[in-house]
């Protein structure tokens, strides 16, 4: 597919590897060649697991770039990403 290791292990890993990739500098909404994000591929793969690390380092849904094939997005990755804005928006004033 064209992407960088994070965007392989959202897809194939378990979530620990996510850990380990983003705790190494990794960056959670870099596109692959055909624009789509490690939490696309998450999403795409049904891991819920990796969806939600990928949310708590800061992947946003409006990157993902919607089709067909992919499922619709669950209202608890909303939860989760409206928690995090929450908690930046409070937490660094």
């Amino acid at each position: 597919h064209g992407g960088t290791p994070l965007h392989h292990a959202a897809r194939d890993a378990i979530a620990d590897v996510l850990r380990l990739l983003l705790h190494a500098g990794s960056h959670v909404d870099k596109v692959d060649k055909n624009g789509r994000t490690p939490l696309y591929w998450a999403f795409h793969e049904r891991k819920r697991e990796n969806a939600e690390v990928l949310l708590h380092f800061g992947a946003r849904l409006e990157r993902i770039q919607w089709n067909p094939s992919l499922p619709a997005l669950p209202q608890w990755a909303y939860s989760i990403e409206t928690r995090r804005n929450e908690c930046q928006s409070s937490c660094w004033a």
